[in-house]
């Protein structure tokens, strides 16, 4: 089980990641998106460490939920995939 778990770790950090790319490419839409993209490369480089898995895990769920919180505040739905990502990270994140 092992190695299912790095290989989802690996694919939930590819797939978080490209998006902070893009986010910043694009210009990161203000402070805040830049912040956010930030973050949330510095989870997806904690989250592939299997020593600092826990902590990536943490700071990605947090950068989840902000980004949940501005798409609300701008009168958006966040994309249903967030809700895929929080699962996985609970599970590549429990103990």
């Amino acid at each position: 089980m092992t190695r299912q778990l790095a290989w989802l770790r690996w694919a939930i950090a590819l797939a978080l990641g490209s998006g902070a790319v893009q986010l910043l490419a694009d210009g990161g839409h203000g402070p805040i998106g830049v912040a956010l993209a930030s973050a949330e490369l510095l989870g997806c480089a904690l989250l592939v460490v299997p020593r600092t898995r826990r902590a990536g895990a943490l700071v990605l769920a947090i950068v989840l939920a902000a980004a949940c919180a501005v798409h609300g505040a701008v009168g958006e739905w966040p994309p249903a995939s967030f809700a895929v990502y929080a699962a996985a990270l609970l599970v590549v994140g429990a103990p």
